[in-house]
């Protein structure tokens, strides 16, 4: 069964089951909480047979929960609120994830808007886990969630599990695997549902409620609305009236579930989700089914995309350097591929395999078979080139279903779509024939021979909206003064 049917199916099940209106409360959204965790690590690992180790929950036992612990710890001892002021106009939920640019560390989705709004007060609220401080940072005034992670961690061991919503979790997930005809141990799974999903919930949405009282802000930006992180904050947000934004992190599809919501009232407010998205593009309202109004769908561009694009290096191209867009999750499939590709294409053939940042640990296992063919190039992860100079020199791209997929079109790259699990996402551009799917790498090395020339001028004007940061910048002040 591909994505497409199972996205079917999933929404099918939601409706017939009436999910939202069996499970969703006023005060644990229960359903709205499970919803993408289930579909993604249970659901489609399972069914699409993806590297499923890198999603158990347990990974690590009692020894990584230990360090996991350790970390918080350290971080909770470490940092502290910095500099902070009486109220904000703006508090941004960060995804956590920075680049290093021209001496200082991004958040990718949130930094570039903060400088823009410069002469307004924002506060970043920063999600590490213990992992990672970047030093500098850009933007403004930060809080690191280190000792809230800590203190929510503690209570949940001392605390316990609440019967009536554990019972709930386990209804769902029995109707989930008698739906999708697979086996979990469904008591165990639970348990991991309700501390990452609902306890997180709770904990973060009472250390919400406490800091927007404190801090007053007029508007809150969020990366990724599904998280518990961010579903506290939006309930929270709710409650003290104060919009809430999500920012485009990634691709939207048809099929992912993160963004259709068929089954829920249109036009009101749900307390668990944002009141507004930026976009992208214009391309990506076809795929956003939230129930906001249409006019809350704001189309704004991608400012780090953008100066990405401007700040690439320019080189001679080869006419035959092929760019590979790894993922996690089919990392390993993709490998095998771009393998067999490559003993099938002649010898003036270069093919540069960009690791995922998480499979670089894999690279001596899962990609040494591929590492030691003498037409292939693996960046390593210290590369002085990032993935935008490597767009900018490259003649061809392949991926499966990546964000990066859609931005080597802005550098419009004949690009090839590999037929494994998840390519049904980028199905939109395959019927456009904007990017051209193989089946198999016999059928890519003769697609490479005469690569289909495809005008891209529209469709990436479509996915990139053009002057990202000025029209960002003038949709945030527009909703500050409504606010």
């Amino acid at each position: 069964m591909d994505i497409s049917r199972l996205c079917k199916k999933f929404l099918a099940m939601e409706k017939s089951y009436d999910l939202h209106e069996s499970y969703d409360t006023d005060d644990i959204p229960l359903w709205l909480l499970l919803r993408f965790q289930v579909w993604w690590t249970l659901i489609v690992v399972h069914k699409l047979n993806l590297q499923r180790s890198t999603m158990d929950p347990t990974a690590g036992g009692t020894l990584g929960k230990l360090k996991i612990v350790a970390n918080l710890l350290q971080g909770a001892m470490g940092t502290r609120l910095r500099g902070l002021k009486p109220s904000y106009d703006f508090l941004f939920l960060s995804a956590g994830r920075h680049q290093f640019i021209d001496g200082k560390y991004y958040d990718t989705c949130c930094d570039f808007l903060i400088e823009a709004l410069a002469d307004r007060r924002s506060l970043s609220i920063i999600p590490t886990g213990g992992r990672h401080y970047y030093k500098p940072l850009a933007g403004q005034d930060y809080y690191y969630l280190d000792e809230t992670n800590l203190m929510a961690a503690i209570k949940q061991q001392l605390g316990g599990n609440d019967p009536k919503v554990l019972k709930s979790i386990r209804e769902i997930l029995e109707i989930i695997t008698e739906t999708f005809e697979f086996e979990i141990d469904v008591d165990r799974q639970a348990v991991q549902l309700y501390t990452d999903r609902v306890f997180n919930f709770q904990q973060y949405r009472k250390f919400y409620r406490r800091k927007l009282r404190q801090l007053k802000p007029r508007l809150v930006f969020e990366v990724c609305h599904y998280s518990a992180k961010s579903m506290g904050l939006n309930v929270a947000a709710a409650e003290a009236g104060i919009d809430v934004v999500e920012l485009q992190h990634g691709t939207m599809s048809a099929h992912h579930v993160g963004y259709q919501y068929p089954n829920l009232e249109a036009n009101v407010r749900h307390p668990a989700l944002p009141t507004h998205i930026f976009l992208f593009g214009e391309y990506w309202k076809q795929f956003c089914q939230m129930p906001i109004p249409e006019s809350n769908k704001m189309v704004c561009g991608f400012p780090y995309m953008e100066w990405l694009k401007s700040r690439a290096q320019q080189a001679e191209k080869s006419g035959k350097q092929i760019l590979v867009i790894s993922q996690r999750l089919i990392g390993q499939q993709l490998a095998k591929f771009v393998v067999e590709l490559a003993g099938l294409l002649s010898d003036d053939y270069r093919i540069v395999y960009k690791l995922h940042p998480a499979e670089y640990d894999d690279l001596d296992t899962h990609f040494s078979e591929l590492a030691a063919l003498s037409n292939v190039q693996i960046p390593g992860k210290d590369s002085k080139k990032s993935l935008y100079d490597y767009f900018a020199e490259s003649d061809f791209q392949i991926g499966v279903f990546s964000t990066a997929v859609y931005e080597g079109l802005a550098f419009n790259l004949p690009t090839f779509i590999a037929a494994l699990p998840g390519y049904e996402t980028l199905s939109h551009l395959i019927e456009h024939q904007y990017v051209q799917l193989a089946q198999t790498p016999a059928e890519l090395a003769e697609a490479l021979k005469e690569p289909a020339s495809t005008d891209m001028t529209s469709i990436v004007g479509d996915i990139w909206a053009p002057n990202a940061l000025a029209t960002m910048k003038a949709a945030t002040e527009g909703l500050l003064e409504d606010a």
